[in-house]
């Protein structure tokens, strides 16, 4: 129902304009067209009828007077109208019809001739157009590059002057890629948004049937759309839109050719575009699932980043920061924060951020009373704002928020044992935007899990080319036939492989040449280069199906990349880089219909290589395949012989030993003459107490040693306890296996191993050990490792079982000897310091550690005369906390032994600080005793984990008792010896006493006498004033306040020495500062040094006559044997002062007497004298008379 001017002209001219131009069917062409007759008016202006249906689209066209139509009828159908004008009436005569009548079916033949060429060509073209798209979508992925050459297959083939593909999720009602052509111009744009709603989009996507205007600025406001302009912003006219479905009626993507010029798409280009529309839509489903593969790789790879470095990295912060980058990282955000709570103080603290700001020391968030805090306690999973502004939980951060533009935010809960400690802020700055649910899941399983499982991506395209068969050339033939000849004469595969390389260099002249090998039919390792470094070789693995050799590999098809720099795809594309490799031409090598490799060449240069050239490395591969499994098979028969002498020679070299250490060494050395072991562990296992032990351990090579440990979840522990060899040829399968990876590992941290070969050792139905060896390469190991392996661990295991019952044996013999060699030791002498050495010395050989304390008790229940020796050496000065309050009071309430095999994890409350200094890791304690007496402890320790085993424990428990005998009978001794220098002691004092009666002399003795037998800071003995009762004090030691010196006391006021005077006997006071009897001594000026006291009463004739004490500064320092002594050294110098005083006495009395004769004999004298001169007088006057 629609008219295309073919041809138009005016006076002999051209009518651009009206060229190709369509009108819908009307005016006097429609009316020839429904008659399908000829229309002849002489004089049209005369016939009102018709000159109204005339339609004008030249200038002048109301001019025209004659006018002559005929229709133009093929097969019986009007397919056209050729009709003439002109501006004079009667200008056509019907001889002129007659004419154009016969022109006219000529012309109606010709165009319909060409109507079916045209056709023809047309559909030719889509079809070609159809299959170089269907080609283009399945031999890419990417996405955008698929786009373009879509459009570029379109563009060619359809005319358009606007084209864009849509690229839809449904999942999300999410545009996630736009492809828009716009007058040339490409614009791609990865922006996830929703369809416009009234959109044309959203209508196609919504009823997933295309959508055609034939001219859309004249028709859209009547059917009810809203288009959305793009480009340069122009009205479209012609618009054809389809929807892009997958086989279950899912819509992908929406495609849509627009043009400026009307009426320009039919039906013909509506059934064309959606016949393209289903091919792109495989290829777009295609490149999304390989994207979401993609996008789950990287998720994964994510995890194990931030997994595997909190496991590894000890710095906090480090953990902390890695989390922030990769929440960041995960959602595309402009800032991410970590904030730790303190729950105390309620506020949370910002410890790390993605973007360093330089404010994060000044972000704290309140806890308490904030509605977003609450609602993340409650819930425990992410909360997501898009507008921060208008959100009523965030009210408490807006001001903050709109400091640093904050505009969308989600806080992801770092959650442990179901209380939230943290969040993780991802901020959108200075924009709005939203959160994808996978991003925010993702997040969420970054903060819920550290490790995680390793996923290999494998996503990557080839372009698939066939290969078809042409002849080969003579001199290919003559290649190939040296190439038989000299391949099958070989059975060494090195000889093999070097002379399969000088063929192909020679005969292709390439820079490079690499044969691969299939290994378990997932990857390809290189078996002979040429131009490759052998360091490189060694390090190259290619999975199958990925690079080019792989696809070569996977689809068994030769392939040739004229520029694999332009192609991409490359499996080392660095390396190709690096050493400017250019072009690839790769076969496989296949026997008997079975891929076994891949022969593949690259030149230095651009370079196109012919088929001819691709037949003869095929050639040169088929030859190749054969011989090489002739050499396989030879070298498999040799490997086997070999094994078989070495599983002999390892069978004679362990069964002639029975020493552990020796026989395990030679077990590993001839497993090294099969197996590279310089990655590997044997260790001895003990059922009884789950520990497994590591006598021999390597790490490239080097020699390592790991201290034994419980069995965790490791490879050795699955193959102990599933008492089953393990093969394992990746990193992959162990962590899917849920073993863990990083248990007990001693190589270096920046790799880790990827192979393990592990075999359990069974005698009997006992595992007794295991074989566990590795590789930092991939698929290191097969199944004839795994064999060999077994076959090995069943021939030494009963050599393994002789050796561990030998060692048992001599070490109980040993244990039995040192035993017996410590009681003799014991039992010989009695001196109490070197019994304690003798226990220390006998703990340490017997234990094999490097430290051991022996501790005393003492009558006060205390800890005395520490004896430490550490590695050999006596630590005489350094104390290391051993307190009643600790683990020593733990193991003396117990009673039993205490074994402690990871002593940091202990309560540090009970345990000091000096011990975790030294690096004390394990310690083994017990009590020593003797006939229910606790004498003291024994400690031994070792700076690294030990597993204390029972027989152990049972030594060292059968060394306290021999120890608690010992130490009985030596303090029994020194008891004893100590009483026999008490008595000498007294008798001396004694002696000394009586050898002056001097009572200062003797007060001086009393305090230098008491220094030998009683240890005191500060002594004083008092006397009793015989007229007043006071006490007064005559002899100090330790004792400078004058007030004190000079001061009288007076019994019955102080409690102490009141008690003495009616008690007569001595007092102790352990602790003055916990005795209330001490606070009046206190008032007097008795010195607050003073924290141990003994009074003892001076008595004579069981009368006081004073009193002598004796103070010591710390508390608890006086027995009640020391006040015994104190006691009977007081009652000798009782004696002595009294013995003193009645000299004293006696001495007055006698000079008093002295005075009192020499008094009289003066007088005497006097009166003698007066006599005599009495007598003179008489004298002379008798004579006188």
């Amino acid at each position: 129902q629609e008219l295309r001017f073919e041809q138009f002209l005016r006076q002999g001219e051209v009518m651009a304009e009206n060229y190709k131009a369509t009108m819908p069917k009307a005016g006097l062409s429609g009316i020839i067209i429904d008659t399908g007759k000829p229309l002849l008016l002489h004089d049209i202006q005369a016939d009102p009828e018709m000159m109204s249906r005339m339609v004008a689209r030249a200038e002048n066209a109301d001019d025209v007077r004659s006018w002559l139509g005929l229709p133009l009828i093929s097969q019986g159908r009007v397919i056209g109208v050729l009709s003439v004008q002109d501006f004079a009436p009667n200008a056509f005569s019907e001889r002129d019809e007659q004419f154009l009548s016969a022109l006219a079916s000529q012309l109606a033949i010709a165009l319909e001739n060409a109507r079916l060429f045209a056709e023809r060509e047309r559909r030719i073209a889509e079809l070609d157009v159809i299959n170089q798209i269907g080609r283009i979508t399945s031999s890419t992925l990417d996405l955008p590059l698929m786009l373009h050459r879509v459009y570029a297959q379109l563009a060619s083939s359809l005319a358009m002057d606007s084209f864009y593909i849509f690229v839809y999720q449904d999942e999300e009602n999410e545009i996630i890629l736009s492809f828009e052509v716009d007058e040339g111009q490409e614009v791609i744009d990865r922006s996830m948004r929703m369809p416009s709603e009234g959109s044309l989009t959203a209508h196609i996507i919504r009823t997933r049937q295309p959508l055609q205007f034939r001219d859309l600025g004249a028709e859209y406001t009547e059917r009810g759309f809203t288009p959305i302009m793009f480009g340069s912003g122009r009205n479209s006219a012609a618009w054809l839109g389809v929807p892009l479905l997958v086989g279950d009626g899912r819509v992908v993507g929406v495609m849509a050719v627009m043009s400026y010029t009307p009426n320009l798409y039919g039906d013909r280009e509506r059934s064309f575009l959606t016949t393209v529309a289903n091919q792109i839509a495989l290829g777009v489903q295609n490149a999304r699932l390989l994207a979401q593969a993609r996008e789950q790789v990287q998720q994964l790879d994510l995890l194990n980043r931030v997994s595997a470095m909190a496991a590894t990295e000890s710095d906090v912060q480090q953990i902390y920061q890695s989390i922030v980058d990769a929440m960041a990282e995960a959602t595309g955000v402009d800032q991410a924060r970590l904030v730790i709570y303190d729950r105390r103080a309620g506020q949370g603290r910002a410890v790390a951020e993605h973007v360093m700001s330089g404010m994060i020391d000044s972000i704290s968030i309140p806890l308490n009373d904030n509605p977003a805090v609450d609602w993340l306690d409650s819930h425990k999973m992410a909360l997501v704002s898009e507008d921060v502004p208008s959100d009523p939980l965030l009210v408490r951060a807006h001001a903050s928020f709109d400091e640093m533009d904050i505009r969308s935010v989600a806080f992801i809960p770092l959650v442990v044992n179901s209380e939230v400690i943290g969040t993780v802020g991802l901020d959108f700055v200075g924009r709005q935007s939203d959160f994808r649910p996978q991003a925010l899941d993702l997040c969420q399983t970054i903060a819920n899990q550290i490790t995680a499982a390793i996923s290999r991506t494998q996503a990557f395209a080839a372009a698939r080319t066939s290969a078809n068969a042409l002849g080969v050339k003579v001199g290919e033939l003559s290649t190939l036939l040296d190439a038989a000849r000299i391949l099958s004469s070989l059975l060494q595969p090195e000889e093999v492989l070097n002379k399969l390389m000088e063929l192909v260099s020679r005969q292709l002249n390439v820079t490079t040449v690499a044969l691969w090998t299939l290994l378990d039919d997932t990857m390809l390792i290189p078996a002979a280069l040429d131009g490759i470094p052998t360091e490189r070789a060694r390090t190259m693995r290619v999975p199958v199906g990925q690079g080019h050799t792989g696809h070569v590999a996977r689809t068994g098809l030769p392939l040739i990349i004229d520029d694999v720099r332009a192609q991409g795809g490359s499996f080392y594309p660095r390396y190709e880089r690096d050493n400017n490799l250019i072009s690839f031409m790769g076969v496989p090598v296949i026997y008997r219909e079975r891929i076994v490799g891949v022969l593949s060449v690259m030149t230095n240069y651009v370079r196109i290589f012919s088929d001819d050239e691709m037949l003869l490395l095929v050639g040169l591969a088929d030859q190749a395949a054969t011989a090489l499994e002739n050499a396989r098979l030879f070298q498999e028969r040799e490997r086997r012989i070999n094994e078989l002498s070495t599983i002999n020679s390892i069978s004679a070299a362990v069964n002639s030993t029975l020493e552990q250490q020796d026989l395990l060494e030679r077990l590993h050395r001839g497993i090294g003459e099969i197996i590279d072991v310089s990655t590997s562990i044997i260790a001895i296992y003990d059922e009884a107490t789950d520990i497994l032990s590591y006598p021999v351990i390597y790490d490239r090579s080097e020699r390592k040693h790991i201290d034994p440990a419980p069995l965790h979840n490791g490879t050795n522990a699955w193959c102990i306890r599933n008492r089953k060899p393990l093969l394992l040829h990746s990193l992959n399968e162990v962590r899917e296996m849920g073993l863990v990876v990083d248990d007990l590992r001693v190589g270096a941290a920046d790799q880790i191993e990827e192979s393990y070969l592990v075999c359990p050792i069974i005698f009997g139905s006992k595992v007794i050990g295991v074989i566990n060896i590795q590789s930092y390469e991939p698929r290191a190991f097969d199944e004839n490792d795994l064999r060999f392996l077994t076959t090995v661990a069943n021939q030494a295991a009963v050599a393994i079982n002789n050796a561990i019952l030998f060692s048992e044996t001599r070490q109980n013999a040993q244990e039995m000897t040192t035993l017996f060699e410590v009681t003799q030791n014991l039992s010989g002498t009695l001196d109490l310091d070197e019994t304690q050495m003798l226990i220390a010395e006998s703990a340490l050989r017997m234990i094999g550690v490097e430290m051991c304390a022996v501790l005393l008790i003492d009558d006060h229940e205390q800890i005395s005369k520490p004896l430490i020796i550490d590695q050999g050496t006596i630590l005489s000065h350094f104390d290391l906390g051993f307190r009643l309050d600790g683990l020593t009071g733990e193991l003396l309430k117990s009673d039993q032994p205490l074994a402690i095999s990871d002593l940091p994890a202990v309560d540090r409350s009970i345990t000091s600080e000096q011990i975790r200094i030294i690096g004390v890791r394990s310690a083994l304690g017990v009590v020593i005793a003797s006939h229910d007496e606790r004498l003291g402890v024994l400690w031994v320790a070792s700076r690294a984990h030990q597993e204390w085993t029972g027989r152990q424990i049972s030594l060292i428990s059968i060394l306290a008792n021999q120890a608690g005998q010992a130490l009985k009978s030596a303090q029994l001794y020194q008891l004893e010896q100590q009483r026999r220098r008490l008595a000498d002691t007294l008798r001396d004092v004694a002696q000394s006493f009586t050898s002056t009666l001097a009572l200062r002399e003797i007060q001086t003795l009393i305090l230098d006498q008491l220094a030998r037998v009683v240890h005191y800071d500060s002594a004083a003995v008092l006397l009793r004033d015989e007229k007043y009762g006071h006490l007064q004090i005559t002899e100090a030691r330790g004792i400078t306040d004058v007030r004190l010196l000079q001061a009288d006391f007076d019994v019955e006021q102080i409690a102490l020495f009141n008690e003495m005077a009616h008690e007569r006997k001595p007092l102790m006071v352990a602790d003055t500062q916990a005795d209330l009897r001490f606070i009046t001594m206190r008032q007097l000026g008795w010195s607050w040094s003073v924290r141990s006291w003994i009074g003892a009463p001076l008595l004579v004739d069981n009368e006081l006559v004073g009193l002598l004490t004796i103070g010591a500064n710390n508390p608890n320092v006086y027995n009640p044997e020391a006040v015994e002594v104190t006691f009977a050294l007081a009652s000798q110098a009782s004696q002595a002062i009294q013995n003193a005083r009645l000299f004293d006495q006696i001495s007055n009395l006698a000079a008093d007497l002295e005075r009192r004769v020499s008094e009289r004999t003066a007088e005497l004298e006097r009166a003698t004298h007066q006599l005599t001169e009495e007598k003179d007088r008489l004298e002379a006057v008798r004579s006188l008379i």
